[in-house]
């Protein structure tokens, strides 16, 4: 799976995993980034089937989003 996002300024961004009991399985970016557009690849080839959780930050701003994972 691949994440597309675009940064309007330099600004940090992390973008992490968890598992649905709160669990950080891996996290794909922590670092500063340059202004505009961003892409970052998740391959879940080593996990088992289930839902996960990816939380986004950038800067102040925090979303998480629900991903169900099916081998």
């Amino acid at each position: 799976t691949k994440f597309l996002y675009i940064l309007p300024d330099y600004n940090f961004v992390q973008i992490a995993v968890f598992d649905v009991m709160g669990r950080e399985i891996i996290t794909l970016i922590n670092d500063f980034q340059t202004a505009g557009r961003h892409e970052v690849t998740f391959d879940g080839k080593n996990l088992a089937s289930g839902v996960y959780i990816f939380q986004f930050q950038i800067g102040d701003y925090y979303t998480n989003k629900k991903a169900i994972l099916v081998k």
